[in-house]
């Protein structure tokens, strides 16, 4: 993986799926590294935003990422899905204490779509929402 500073001060890397920013001012992700290695992933989770404007939501994740303090968030590269979940941005905490904040501050973005904040556990043993559900099955027709 290749690592490029951007001008916000983001530290860019890819791989074939996502597209990885990290907030270079940020000293968040010592406590992201420890709920990683706890049991469960400990309450580590992510906020998902959902947009059919890949630009509009990488703008909208590095401004919540420099505003909130926040260290990560990761973008998908393309989609097979379309309308306003055709792409994702999860911006990584340790727990969901900016939810409602971070609700507010997209409320006059109209290209945005903040869902919730989703545990890392869920994620990993494949608990997902109607929603999420009933677009996957949408999209396999």
């Amino acid at each position: 993986m290749n690592f490029l500073i951007l001008v916000n001060n983001s530290i860019y890397k890819s791989d074939d799926k996502w597209d990885y920013y990290y907030n270079g001012n940020s000293l968040h992700y010592d406590f992201i590294k420890e709920e990683i290695n706890k049991t469960n992933y400990g309450n580590l989770g992510k906020y998902l935003l959902f947009s059919s404007s890949r630009e509009s939501l990488l703008k909208a994740s590095e401004s919540i990422i420099h505003h909130f303090g926040l260290s990560i968030f990761k973008i998908n590269k393309s989609s097979s899905n379309s309308g306003n979940f055709a792409f994702v941005s999860e911006i990584y905490d340790y727990d969901n204490r900016y939810s409602n904040l971070i609700a507010d501050f997209l409320k006059t973005n109209s290209e945005i779509h903040y869902r919730y904040w989703k545990s890392e556990w869920k994620t990993q043993n494949k608990v997902y929402s109607k929603i999420y559900q009933d677009n996957l099955i949408l999209n396999s027709i």
